[in-house]
């Protein structure tokens, strides 16, 4: 299991929203999303949508610019998969105000997961070979914490 972060966008000039999101990546939603996925490429769709909330969000403090948990009550909560990649979308509550997370591309969650299964001593010399910056810093991430 390991986490992504992404910064969440809302599309209403007069309603705020949460900042950013976090999600637990279990091996469950890794292949859900794979599942998607592969789904969305055979049948030549832009994207296969469900319902999903899994993210936690999160909004800045004003003061210590801190992530805090959000108190804006989202609805609609979707998983949005494509041959792209995923994001998550929806609307605030009691508003017009649509929010999408940030993309992550299929190739990323799947550098993440090799990461996630290697070992301390194969950390160092994937990183010469990944792609995405959030394996990367996935990888520099572990080797700092030693785990």
């Amino acid at each position: 299991m390991f986490t992504i972060q992404r910064t969440v966008s809302v599309y209403d000039e007069y309603c705020e929203g949460p900042f950013q999101m976090k999600v637990e990546i279990t091996d469950e939603l890794f292949d859900r999303i794979i599942e998607l996925h592969e789904a969305a490429k055979k049948l030549n769709v832009l994207r296969i949508v469900e319902f999903d909330s899994s993210p936690i969000y999160y909004d800045k403090d004003d003061e210590t610019e801190e992530l805090v948990e959000s108190e804006h009550r989202l609805e609609i909560e979707t998983l949005n998969v494509g041959d792209y990649g995923f994001h998550w979308r929806g609307v605030i509550k009691h508003t017009d105000a649509n929010w999408e997370t940030g993309s992550i591309s299929i190739e990323e969650l799947q550098e993440m997961k090799k990461v996630e299964a290697a070992s301390m001593e194969e950390l160092p010399l994937m990183l010469g070979s990944l792609e995405s910056d959030g394996a990367k810093e996935m990888v520099k991430e572990r080797l700092k914490e030693g785990v």
